[in-house]
Order: C-alpha cells, then sequence, then structure tokens
C-alpha cells in the first residue's frame, strides 16, 4: 500500500519534470538573446539530473536538482 502510494507520487513527479522540460523548450526560444549561455546550459543540465533523480527515485538529489534550476531560473531573469 505504501509503496503503491509512493510509486505514484514519483509518476507524478515524472509528469511533472516532462512538463516543466517541454515548458523550457518553448521558452529558451525567447530568452536566449538577453540571456547568458552559460545559465542556459547549466538549467539544462540541472532539468536533466532532475529526470535522472526521478528515475532514479532518490528523493535528495532531486530537491537539490530542483533547486539548482530555480537558482538559473533566477538568474536568467536578472
Amino acid at each position: 500500500m505504501i509503496k503503491d502510494i509512493q510509486d505514484e507520487q514519483w509518476e507524478n513527479a515524472s509528469q511533472k519534470a516532462g512538463e516543466l522540460n517541454h515548458a523550457w523548450k518553448k521558452v529558451v526560444c525567447r530568452v536566449q538573446f538577453s540571456s547568458e549561455r552559460n545559465e542556459i546550459n547549466n538549467f539544462n543540465i540541472a532539468l536533466a539530473r532532475l529526470q535522472g533523480a526521478i528515475l532514479e527515485k532518490d528523493r535528495l538529489s532531486a530537491i537539490i536538482e530542483l533547486k539548482e534550476a530555480y537558482e538559473h531560473w533566477e538568474q536568467l531573469s536578472n
């Protein structure tokens, strides 16, 4: 029962990460001219690592990568 709930939560996290990745692909075309390429690349890497952490069901790594992606997002807006 608990394992089923946890698997469902990881599946939901995977779906949300996929939606985030899809949205990012739309946005990156707009921000690439006004943002540093390094920040864009770092955000891409953080998203890829997030998806890997979700695949491995590694909660700590997923949280860390999500936080890192957020920090890169903040830098893109400056």
